[in-house]
């Protein structure tokens, strides 16, 4: 959430620039110009993408890159564990004396000892070839650009909660060892090719078991203390998971047709080699036994797990069948759960839980396999947040509604609170302590698709009649056909909003960060991957099968834009369709089919300003720019056709007299705004043809100048009366001289003008001073390319979404914030009166002055 300023400590940032290093002064804190505070959005689509450490409540799953770890007692992100692919791991012994996460929380901002630290590097979330070193030798070691952090894929908690196992995905993935309290890296193990598609660690925490991606197809034994690997085999077949059994004698693996029993001896510990195995530092092979399947022999096992207070193990199966096996691998019974599916189980010694399709999951009773119980179902599909504002949850299904699958649950039987992650990438937990009493404990409900980008919603005046937005909300719109509104300050939306400027939506029961989520499809619906996956198992079991389940290729929001007096929304999709919604009534007030390709930009000019025009600009994939006049019901107007590819962005000057749009043939076009006819219309007075395609532009307060980012890996800044080039930033630091990886394709300047934040397709965020070009900060997280950078208009924070469906919330150090604020209010040129109207802006709140 967004905390209040008087909360967070000034601080002053120290960064080296161009590569010289500062000794910091005595009892001086050291301040990171850009750190993760926050992120909305997950990317755990299995079951062993979420993990539980009860004795800690915490709960971990993955977000692109990062593992978030989750409080769910406090309700409070209180974690982010991420390390570069170059990162050095620090010893067990050597844990107090590392530079580790734990100087992230609760006093991120306290480095021991006078050597100066670039404070990014410390937290594992800035490329290493961005932090600096003591040791001035160390500049001339280059590390390789290509190491980079890959998504995860896998978490998993050791059996006392103070160890987290991480695997990765993607070309030599490691599994890495984090100490939780301290947030320390402490070991990482690489042996898989391809990716790491599940981990335990051992009951006596001696050994980590990991099982590789299909086309690995591994099965290794770790000790993950020293790093060695002491045993392994191959599987051939398609497996999905893993589980212990309650004293470590042996693990199972499930998969198509595929149960295993592998054996340790009655210790948990690894029997010893056989003869003719006894050469030294080789990995023993490890001795397995299949199951007895019986009549399930083709059944697809997706997850298993092993009793607490018996040796029994228990599978459920993708057609819906719940199966218990003897220690014998013997199936001693199974049950029909009356599902399509299911995909996930936890146990407990009073319950087993499984994980259904349709939001289902149903309790039954351990060894006996008699059912108890079904939780509550969670939201359907296209709900509307805004009358879901009760203060009690029944969670009772509407039988005609969509809900998603439910595709992780993991149980903390000590305090009976049980997390589930759906297919549509909501998180719920669920309190069935007593089973009489259900209850909804906490919920999140984020994108389940790419986001294509963030927009910030303007100040409102009293004027707005309906709708009126809390101070510093934020949009985000989708592929997954939704445009969802976020606000985290501590202000409570209020009831009734009569107050001047106060807010009228009420905080609604799924999610106290989502405000409102519009549905754009023309026919209301929710198209989304959970939904396209339900339609089709409806189809497929029905026989009048119509074959529409596939979502038209049309679906999803591309591109959004708010107007710069905050009564209107316009979006384009991937069809090429205009929307354009009131933002007071939320209500659609024109649809034009106005491209024959997907819409990537949209532009507003701003009509209150005098002698200005009210106008809304479009531009496609197609190659055409239309303008459209609001006033005149959105009429067409002009038509141009200047540019021979794609359009990638257009821009208005702040009086609408000028028009520039760029696209992939790697021009620049300046326009001027003339009168023809009564109507506006622009003529080209400059072109500007450079080496790459130009992604992305955005203009300072002063409307003298535009910035613009390119496939060169430069940020160029140019001079909008001349159309001139007056300066142009590297993107590398020193040490990526010779790197060519990625493009840098967003970008956001502060509301102030003084420092730009871009995002690439390298997953990367920079931090420019926007005056000299030093990168003041580089930050890694997102696991796929950056599709929007924002500052927020306080300040505070930078918005940045990504195609991994993950927003990613940074914070700007107190300095820099204090330093664009004040250089908005001198260039805005209205003084203190600013501050009347937007106090968040105001250069001197600051905790002394406060």
């Amino acid at each position: 959430m967004f905390a209040p300023r008087s909360s967070r400590p000034l601080t002053v940032a120290s960064y080296p620039q161009n590569n010289r290093l500062r000794r910091k002064e005595k009892g001086e804190n050291a301040a990171p110009a850009i750190e993760l505070e926050r992120i909305l959005g997950l990317t755990a689509s299995k079951p062993t993408s979420m993990a539980t450490a009860p004795s800690l409540d915490l709960v971990a799953y993955a977000a692109g890159s990062v593992v978030v770890l989750y409080n769910h007692k406090k309700n409070k992100q209180v974690g982010f564990l991420h390390a570069s692919s170059t990162a050095s791991p620090s010893p067990l012994s050597n844990q107090a004396n590392s530079a580790s996460w734990s100087n992230a929380f609760p006093n991120r901002h306290t480095i021991a000892g006078d050597v100066t630290v670039n404070p990014l590097g410390s937290l594992g979330l800035i490329d290493p070839s961005v932090a600096s070193s003591n040791n001035a030798s160390s500049s001339s070691k280059k590390t390789p650009v290509s190491n980079k952090a890959k998504p995860i894929s896998c978490v998993a908690f050791s059996p006392d909660g103070n160890f987290l196992a991480v695997g990765e995905t993607g070309h030599q993935p490691r599994i890495l060892i984090w100490e939780v309290q301290s947030r320390t890296l402490i070991n990482e193990l690489k042996g898989h090719k391809y990716g790491v598609l599940a981990l335990l660690f051992s009951p006596n925490m001696k050994y980590i078991v990991s099982l590789g991606f299909q086309h690995d197809g591994y099965l290794n034994v770790w000790n993950w203390k020293t790093g060695a690997k002491v045993a392994c085999n191959k599987i051939t077949t398609k497996v999905h998971t893993l589980a212990f059994s309650r004293n470590g004698s042996f693990f199972v693996t499930a998969g198509l047709r595929h149960v295993k029993f592998w054996y340790f001896d009655p210790n948990g510990n690894l029997p010893k080699k056989p003869a003719g195995q006894s050469i030294q530092n080789s990995a023993q092979v490890l001795d397995g036994r299949s199951g007895i399947l019986g009549d399930l022999r083709e059944n697809n096992f997706v997850d298993a797990v092993c009793c607490q207070k018996s040796d029994h193990t228990y599978f459920v199966t993708s057609n819906g069948l719940l199966c218990m096996f003897t220690e014998a691998r013997l199936m001693d019974k199974w049950v029909d759960l009356k599902v399509k599916g299911a995909l996930s189980i936890a146990v407990s010694e009073q319950y087993i839980v499984c994980a259904c399709t349709n939001g289902i999951v149903r309790l039954f009773e351990p060894v006996t396999l008699k059912y108890i119980g079904t939780l509550p179902k969670p939201h359907p599909l296209g709900v509307d947040l805004t009358l879901q504002t009760g203060t009690t949850y029944n969670g009772s299904g509407d039988p005609n509604e969509i809900y998603p699958d439910t595709v992780s649950v993991k149980l903390d039987a000590e305090t009976g609170k049980l997390s589930c992650i759906y297919s549509d990438h909501s998180f719920f937990i669920w309190d069935i302590k007593d089973i009489k009493k259900i209850g909804k404990y906490r919920s999140f409900l984020y994108h389940c698709d790419t986001i294509w980008g963030v927009e910030m919603i303007p100040s409102r005046n009293s004027t707005a009649t309906t709708t009126s937005f809390p101070e510093n909300t934020f949009v985000t719109y989708s592929a997954d056909s939704t445009i969802r509104f976020w606000n985290f300050d501590n202000n409570p939306i209020s009831a009734g909003g009569n107050e001047p400027g106060s807010s009228n939506i009420k905080r609604n029961i799924y999610s106290k960060e989502c405000i409102k989520i519009v549905y754009v499809d023309p026919d209301g619906t929710y198209k989304s991957g959970a939904v396209v996956a339900a339609k089709n198992d409806e189809n497929e079991s029905s026989d009048n099968n119509t074959g529409n389940s596939v979502a038209p290729v049309e679906a999803g929001i591309r591109t959004l834009r708010i107007s710069p007096d905050g009564k209107f929304m316009a979006s384009g999709d991937r069809g090429g369709n205009l929307r354009v919604h009131d933002l007071d009534t939320f209500k659609e007030i024109t649809y034009q089919e106005a491209h024959d390709a997907e819409i990537l930009t949209i532009e507003f000019t701003n009509g209150s300003l005098p002698d200005s025009p009210y106008l809304i600009a479009t531009a496609s994939r197609d190659r055409i720019l239309h303008v459209f006049d609001i006033k005149n019901n959105f009429r067409l107007i002009q038509t141009l056709d200047d540019h021979s590819s794609s359009i990638t962005a257009i821009k208005f000057t702040n009086d609408g007299g000028r028009l520039i749009s760029c696209g992939a043939d790697k021009s620049i076009i300046f326009r001027s705004r003339q009168n023809n006819g009564g109507f506006p219309c622009y003529v080209t007075y400059h072109n500007i043809s450079g080496r790459s395609t130009v992604f992305d532009m955005d203009i300072d307060i002063t409307n003298k100048y535009i910035s613009t980012v390119s496939g060169e890996r430069r940020l160029n800044v140019f001079h909008i009366d001349t159309g001139k080039n007056v300066r142009s930033y590297k993107s590398d630091t020193p040490e990526e001289v010779n790197a060519q990886e990625g493009s840098l394709i967003k970008i956001s300047l502060d509301p102030g003008g003084v420092h730009a934040v871009t995002g690439g397709s390298d997953k990367s965020i920079r931090l420019f001073d926007f005056s000299n070009g030093n990168i003041l900060g580089k930050v890694l997280g997102h696991s796929e390319l950056i599709t929007g950078v924002k500052f927020t208009p306080d300040c505070e924070r930078v918005i940045s979404t990504s195609a991994d469906g993950c927003i990613f919330v940074w914070k700007v150090s107190d300095e820099l914030v204090t330093k664009m604020r004040q250089k908005f209010l001198d260039r805005s040129g209205v003084g203190q009166s600013m501050e009347k109207i937007s106090p968040h802006l105001s250069p001197t709140q600051t905790p002394s002055s406060e």
